[in-house]
């Protein structure tokens, strides 16, 4: 498939919706928070499996998850740095907000776009 042809395509279609105007990079901000989201939810669906929080074994069952399990301490690696990438991105998408004055944008601002 002609790849010029893919391009004059979308940007046909975002001229007709009326999007051209200042679409950028800063934009992607909020679906990358929903994909973080959602892998912070199925790594730590599978962290639950495995975790026992009773103050006995509850280092034992993290030491389980990061010897025994199959690519326990991946999950655990996932789960722990995506939550620090999770508020970068969540700051990012609040200064964006900031320099684009979106908090002129009342309607926007209470149903949470």
């Amino acid at each position: 498939m002609n790849l010029i042809f893919v391009e004059k395509f979308f940007k046909k279609m975002l001229k007709l919706n009326g999007a051209d105007f200042i679409l950028n990079y800063f934009f992607n901000f909020g679906s990358f928070l929903g994909i973080i989201f959602f892998m912070q939810v199925i790594s730590g669906l599978l962290l639950s499996l495995f975790y026992e929080s009773s103050s006995n074994f509850s280092f034992d069952s993290i030491q389980y998850l990061m010897i025994e399990v199959n690519n326990g301490w991946l999950i655990r690696l996932i789960h722990f740095n995506m939550v620090s990438l999770f508020f970068m991105l969540v700051m990012l998408h609040m200064l964006k907000a900031l320099f684009y004055f979106s908090f002129r944008l009342k309607k926007v601002w209470n149903i949470g776009l």
